[in-house]
């Protein structure tokens, strides 16, 4: 189960961090500057930062198959609209549907890995499943670059979406359907926020990831 979301996470991390390195083949498609088809970036980062809570709360009780399950195909969903690519609005929903799909698999993926492995190997489980998103930084995007300089910009769109149905389908025989969301209130959830060790911990995420992006924004070509 854990390499099973760590390969999904893989899936994941991939789409986030392609469209950087896709950018002058976007904007041309696009017919948008360098510096305008930014923009893609913007939404995705703007999908990630709202729909973590949006999301908790809406799957709350939701078995987490099913969540996991729509989660994938809302990605893949976002995906096939921006391997379309024939407007900037159509490209734009697609980056934020992805973003959502990604936000939404994290907020039970990591539940669901800790689970499994158990109170001893939670943090291996999660140490597994972050994993997936520095293999995604080192072989996903290179991966990805190297098909669209062979077939053409939308083929990591493509494939994404593939694996995204595919892992959707994986989870389907694997995931039993009867473990269901947390039985919990928006005030519970919530109330977590008041404990300063989480914001000290939320300080650290921004931290890193503002590490692993800022040498991905200093090597991006100019408009």
């Amino acid at each position: 189960m854990v390499w099973l979301l760590a390969a999904i996470t893989f899936v994941m991390g991939t789409s986030e961090m392609i469209v950087t390195a896709l950018l002058p083949q976007l904007s041309a498609a696009l017919g948008l500057s360098v510096a305008g088809a930014n923009m893609l970036i913007t939404v995705f980062a703007v999908g990630m930062m709202i729909g973590p809570p949006a999301m908790t709360v809406a799957t709350l009780r939701l078995p987490r198959r099913t969540v996991l399950i729509a989660a994938l195909l809302v990605f893949a969903a976002g995906h096939v609209a921006g391997a379309f690519g024939s407007s900037l609005g159509g490209a734009l929903a697609g980056r934020f549907a992805a973003a959502l799909g990604n936000c939404t698999f994290w907020t039970v993926g990591a539940v669901l890995a800790t689970a499994a492995a158990g109170p001893a190997a939670s943090t291996r489980a999660m140490g597994v499943m972050v994993g997936g998103t520095t293999l995604a930084n080192v072989f996903g995007v290179p991966l990805g670059t190297a098909a669209e300089q062979l077939s053409g910009w939308p083929t990591p769109f493509w494939a994404l979406a593939a694996l995204a149905v595919a892992t959707a389908a994986v989870i389907v025989r694997r995931v039993p359907a009867a473990r269901r969301g947390a039985d919990s209130t928006l005030r519970a959830e919530t109330s977590s926020l008041r404990r300063p060790l989480l914001w000290l911990v939320y300080l650290a995420i921004a931290l890193i990831q503002s590490g692993i992006m800022a040498p991905l924004q200093l090597r991006r070509p100019a408009a």
